[in-house]
Parts: C-alpha cells; structure tokens; sequence
C-alpha cells in the first residue's frame, strides 16, 4: 500500500513538472536545431530554479498587475482563501449530489417516466450550457415577476452562490443517478433477486438490503472520475460568473502572458492536485458513511 501510494505520487509529481514545461519546449514549431536545444536547456534550467527557490520562497511568488505597475506578491497568500471557498462549495454540491444521486438512482432503475428522461438529457448537457441555462431562466423569472431568484453573476458586492452550486449540484447528481440507476437495473435482473421477490420479501428491503450494497463498491471505482469533473466544471464555471474561486483565479489573474511564468504554471497545477485530494477525500468520507448506514439497516 504504502508503496502504491508513494509511486503515484512520484508520478504525479513529474507529471506536473512536465505539464508545466510544455509551454516553454517548441511543440509543433519548426525551429532550428540550435534554437531547439536552447529551448530545453531553457526548460531544464526553469525546473532548477524553481528547486532552488523553494527553501527562499522564491518559488512561490507571482507578479501581477495593479495601477499598470507589476506587484510581487506570495502566490500561496493569495489564493488559500480562494482554494478553502471553492473546496467549500464544490464539496458541499457533490457530497448532497452523492447521497441524493444515489438514492434517486435506486428507484429509478425500473421506471420509464418523463422524469427519467430528463435526467438522462441533462447528462449531456454542457456545464457551460446548463449555467447559461439556469441564468436565462432567473433573468426570464425576474422580468416575469420581479423576483431575483439568484445572483446571476459576482459584481462587486453582489456575489453568485446560490447558482454556482446549482450548477455544480446538478452535474455530479445526473451522473450518479444515471450510474446507479443503471447498476441497479443490471442486478434486478440476477438470480438472489429473483429469489427475494419469490420469498415475498419487499423491494424495498431488497434494494435498500442486497442490492444497493452489491452496486455501492461499483460506484466507489467512479468517485476519481467524478471528482475530476466537478473540478472541469468548477473552472468553467467560476470563470463564466466571475466567481472568485480557484478556478477564477488561475485563469484570471495570468490571463496576460507575460505574467505566466513556470514557476506560476508550477504553482497552479499542484493547487489542482491538492483540490482534487481534498474533494476525493471528503467524497470518500461521504460514501462511507452511506456504506456504513447500508451495512446497519
């Protein structure tokens, strides 16, 4: 285990390393061979230096514009706050998706309803689609009525959260439906079930009994898979209703490329990796508390 553990974090490790070179090595250019060699000694020296600056800090500084003039502020200072808020809010829209998407699922299984279909029609649906979706209807709601259901957007003082975490919630909570409903269909069909129903024993004890814990550790093996597209549509999402998360900060702040230098690039995908250690953790818990209330009733 430990060894499992440490190996992927290795791997992790370089991937990012690398990740954050590709703008600097001339992918796609044709250069000559000398200005090809400069360019990965470049990249070679840029990971060196940023080695070296870590013990100083100096690898964890940014330059960013303010009044036209270029401020060097701490890269980490800036953008905890931001991390925790968007750790908060993701987390909290996937955890409620999880517990409600699974229990949603397990009775959609056999249904063939217009509600059904509309779950699987929003699985399809962009992130970017769905957030201009739900802005449209608050804005239609609003002249119908005079009613701001939601802040459609961050400006200045007003700040979008109800509609950000909508979005984030819906996502994730399609998914799971979709996953779970599909699981559960497939082991209606299995002979312990079949037996169950002869013994007269009710669905419901059935799927909440020996269904639901045969399909829970299939579920389990998605959780990186839908951890990594909460994060997608966190970015996405952030960057479309300006709000100040991690996400809009990362693309925000060095949207000028100048400002986007290796250490920076560094910074900001190890600042994803810990994002998704944090959300996969506190989804895991969430699913083992489902697993533990399934094996006690």
């Amino acid at each position: 285990m430990i060894r499992r553990w440490s190996s992927s974090f290795f791997a992790v490790l370089a991937l990012v390393f690398l990740l954050a070179l590709c703008p600097l090595l001339p992918f796609g250019e044709i250069a000559e061979p000398t200005e090809q060699i400069h360019s990965v000694s470049q990249a070679i020296r840029s990971v060196a230096d940023y080695f070296a600056g870590i013990s100083s800090g100096e690898s964890f500084m940014y330059n960013r514009l303010h009044n036209l003039e270029l401020v060097h502020e701490n890269f980490l200072q800036a953008v905890w706050p931001l991390f925790w808020y968007s750790c908060a809010y993701v987390g909290g829209a996937g955890v409620i998706a999880l517990f409600l998407g699974i229990w949603v699922g397990v009775r959609f299984a056999s249904s063939t309803g217009w509600l059904k279909e509309v779950v699987g029609f929003c699985n399809v649906v962009p992130d970017l689609m769905m957030a201009m979706t739900l802005q449209l209807l608050v804005i239609w709601v609003y002249k119908r009525t005079g009613v701001l259901l939601a802040n459609v957007m961050t400006i200045e003082q007003e700040e979008a959260v109800l509609l950000p975490i909508l979005v984030l919630f819906i996502l994730p909570f399609v998914y799971v439906v979709r996953l779970v409903s599909h699981l559960t269909y497939a082991e209606l069909s299995k002979e312990y079930v079949l037996l169950a129903k002869a013994k007269g024993i009710p669905r419901s004890a059935i799927l909440n009994r020996h269904v639901l814990r045969n399909v829970l550790p299939q579920v389990r093996a998605h959780l990186p898979q839908l951890v990594s597209a909460m994060i997608g549509s966190m970015i996405v999402v952030e960057q479309w209703m300006n709000v100040n998360g991690v996400g809009w900060f990362i693309l925000h702040k060095f949207e000028i490329t100048p400002l986007l230098t290796y250490p920076v690039l560094v910074n900001s995908l190890f600042l994803l990796v810990i994002l998704f250690m944090c959300l996969y953790g506190l989804m895991r818990l969430a699913f083992s508390l489902i697993v533990r209330g399934v094996a006690h009733d």
